[in-house]
């Protein structure tokens, strides 16, 4: 009988924004961030990631449109975030929807800034202090702390 090495459990947070990202938050706190390209390289991703580890689940910033938002911009923010919850299904992994109230509430509680862009950059340095972020990168910073929320969240 041969014995093979069970997989690592990971959780999966994903900011659909328009700098959105996904990330991967492994069981020992080791990360991988992919910046939103298209559905084709999440999906590719995704499955390269089942492949790797056993992903307990993919959290996914709940959305909606905003007022004073433009047609054009609404329009094709629906249609990535449709994309992106095409793809999980199609990969079959477990998906929640967890607004942004709620996991910031959790993640960005006790940081300093302006708004919840700053926050959420202090807040992932903070707790992954070799991960490079540039200010624009808030849609990395969002999507590596939805994925400690649901690492704790979901255990």
């Amino acid at each position: 009988m041969e014995y093979t090495d069970p997989k690592l459990n990971a959780w999966v947070g994903i900011d659909p924004g328009a700098t959105g990202a996904c990330a991967l938050l492994n069981e020992n706190d080791h990360y991988d961030i992919l910046d939103w390209e298209d559905e084709f390289v999440l999906s590719e991703t995704i499955s390269e990631w089942k492949e790797i580890y056993n992903i307990k689940i993919v959290v996914v910033e709940a959305q909606h449109s905003m007022p004073k938002q433009g047609v054009s911009s609404t329009f094709k923010f629906g249609i990535n975030y449709g994309l992106i919850r095409g793809v999980l299904a199609a990969q079959k992994v477990h998906t929640e929807l967890v607004s942004p109230q709620v996991w910031q509430r959790t993640m960005l509680h006790n940081d300093d800034g302006p708004d919840t862009k700053s926050r959420s950059l202090v807040s992932a340095r903070r707790h992954f202090p070799n991960l490079q972020l540039k200010k624009s990168q808030h849609g990395r910073s969002d999507a590596i702390l939805i994925a400690l929320y649901s690492k704790r969240r979901f255990p």
